[in-house]
């Protein structure tokens, strides 16, 4: 059971689209050519519901390529993007 039911706490988790509303310079998502504007719907296959597991995925695949599949405008885009990784 996750920490906060075991306390009886139900946490505000407001609905979030998956639209990027901004990029870095420089960054693997503007190397990849993601946009402003641009709903990530897929990556690498797997359907993306959240941006946690947009996350999840992200930090389990540092220096990997992986393949997005976005909305923009009125197609689908396929793009690949490639998380770099960071020493801790």
């Amino acid at each position: 059971m996750p920490p906060l039911a075991e306390l009886g706490i139900v946490p505000f988790r407001p609905d979030a689209t998956l639209e990027v509303a901004a990029i870095t310079k420089n960054s693997a998502a503007s190397m990849g050519n993601l946009r402003v504007g641009d709903e990530i719907v897929m990556v690498d296959g797997e359907t993306i519901t959240s941006w946690q597991q947009l996350v999840n995925l992200i930090q389990q695949s540092a220096n990997k390529s992986l393949q997005f599949s976005v909305k923009r405008q009125d197609s689908m885009v396929l793009l690949t993007v490639t998380p770099q990784g960071r020493t801790v």
